[in-house]
């Protein structure tokens, strides 16, 4: 799913290239941010003849912002993050005569939000790297459910203090093209899990520190500069 992507990134940039002209008028706000779809299936090979196991996931996420440009190398703001992930799986077991077939589904919902700031290397030339410093805060709560019944859930609170890697290109005086391909930083979890009927978990709590950098961390956005 990387390629067509990347063709419909650099795509957008040519076109937004031709079709906006330099308009030659200051900017000091920004807006902007990055969608992210992903759906796939997948089918376990059967640990005895005859069963089967399905599943499938679906991710819609987007993680708008908006900020000032303080000063030709720095531009500081506030972001949202906010994510629905569903997966489901089917599972059927063959146990003679019978056969037995069970739906599990999970449904996980993240709202956060955060501020951060946006360092430019070389803000003279059209294509620069940037910098990203940012503290973010996130909650996920997601209910599992078996043949649709009462769920369990497990709510997970999450704080970032990260720095991303990335590259900017200004395609004109409104428009600058964002990719971002590493982070780093640290991640503070609190999570609590209650079973259906039962009484909720004492939050279980864990730092860790994180790095990524290439296509697992590559992404694309826009910004609006007004």
């Amino acid at each position: 799913m990387r390629t067509p992507k990347i063709l419909f990134f650099f795509t957008a940039m040519l076109l937004l290239q031709t079709i906006h002209a330099q308009t030659g008028d200051e900017t000091s706000f920004f807006t902007g941010g990055d969608v992210f779809l992903s759906s796939s299936k997948s089918s376990e090979p059967p640990e005895f003849p005859g069963d089967v196991t399905k599943s499938s996931r679906t991710t819609v996420q987007t993680r708008p912002l908006v900020g000032k440009k303080l000063n030709k190398y720095w531009r500081a703001g506030v972001m949202l993050d906010i994510s629905l992930t569903t997966n489901k799986q089917l599972n059927t077991y063959v146990l003679f005569p019978d056969t037995i077939t069970t739906t599990q589904k999970a449904n996980t919902i993240g709202l956060g939000g955060g501020l951060f700031a946006v360092y430019t290397l070389t803000p003279e030339s059209n294509f620069s790297f940037y910098l990203m410093p940012n503290l973010s805060f996130d909650r996920t709560t997601t209910k599992f459910t078996t043949d649709g019944g009462e769920p369990d859930i497990d709510k997970v609170s999450f704080v970032s203090l990260a720095v991303n890697l990335g590259a900017l290109y200004q395609l004109n005086d409104r428009w600058t093209a964002v990719m971002n391909f590493g982070r780093a930083g640290f991640n503070f979890t609190s999570d609590t899990y209650q079973p259906a009927g039962g009484e909720k978990t004492d939050p279980i709590k864990a730092g860790k520190l994180f790095a990524g950098l290439g296509l697992s961390n590559l992404n694309f956005g826009f910004w609006y500069n007004f």
